[in-house]
């Protein structure tokens, strides 16, 4: 578990603002987000804020929707957060 705690705050650390408040960690066997994996579907840029749209399918074929949420600050930009998406509503998983 402090490996895992370790990376998280090095993932935040990274690419979130100092100070950034995120969900408690939780891990399984198998990442939910991986570049082999996830796809981009659609970016919206409006001034200093960003929308990125993604589809990971997992090796069962279920398809998980995503919107990365980002802002950018003195030409820097900082991930804000990462929402499941489904018909159902939107889950924060940053």
């Amino acid at each position: 578990m402090d490996e895992a705690e370790a990376e998280y705050a090095e993932l935040l650390r990274r690419y979130c603002r100092l100070g950034f408040r995120c969900q408690n960690i939780a891990f399984g066997s198998h990442s939910s987000h991986d570049p082999r994996t996830e796809m981009i579907r659609e970016v919206a840029v409006n001034g200093s804020h960003a929308t990125v749209r993604t589809v990971s399918i997992d090796e069962f074929g279920f398809e998980a929707e995503y919107e990365y949420l980002l802002a950018c600050d003195d030409g820097q930009w900082f991930l804000e957060a990462v929402d499941y998406v489904d018909e159902e509503g939107r889950y924060p998983g940053l």
